[in-house]
């Protein structure tokens, strides 16, 4: 991959981010198989923009798989498939 075209990709990346809104559900690539998707949905809060997603290894207070992170940590090292509205 040339340098240049991994700048367009990291633009890209950049402007995908910077589109997203609350109540948008996002697609990504999984970091466990390649024809397996994950799938959050974006929220906003008094403090940031937040995605909950379900994690099956993770247990929370309620006894369910279902986290809030942060976009940003969220997203971070993953390949974003697509950005819907809901």
């Amino acid at each position: 991959m040339t340098e240049q075209f991994q700048k367009f990709l990291q633009e890209t990346r950049k402007y995908k981010i910077s589109q997203i809104k609350p109540g948008d559900l996002i697609k990504l690539k999984s970091d466990v198989l390649s024809f397996i998707y994950h799938y959050g949905i974006v929220v906003e809060e008094s403090d940031g923009m937040y995605v909950y997603h379900n994690t099956p290894d993770f247990i929370n207070r309620k006894e369910g798989s279902i986290v809030r992170e942060s976009l940003n940590d969220w997203l971070k090292h993953r390949d974003i498939l697509s950005i819907e509205p809901t």
